[in-house]
C-alpha cells in the first residue's frame, strides 16, 4: 500500500508524537509524558470535530 503525499506526512506526525510519548513513558518522565499525552488527544479531538 502506498500512502498519498498528506497521508504519509500524517503517518510520520503521528509516529513522532506517539514516539516521543513512549520515549517519556520509558524515561519515567511522568510530566512530559501527560503534556504529550494531553496534547496528542487535543489534536485527535480537532481532527475528530473538523476544527
Amino acid at each position: 500500500m502506498k500512502l498519498a503525499p498528506e497521508g504519509a506526512e500524517a503517518f510520520r506526525r503521528r509516529y513522532r508524537e506517539r514516539r516521543g510519548l513512549l520515549d517519556a513513558l520509558l524515561d519515567r518522565d511522568e510530566e512530559r509524558a501527560e503534556q504529550l499525552a494531553m496534547h496528542h488527544h487535543g489534536e485527535a479531538l480537532i481532527q475528530l470535530s473538523g476544527i
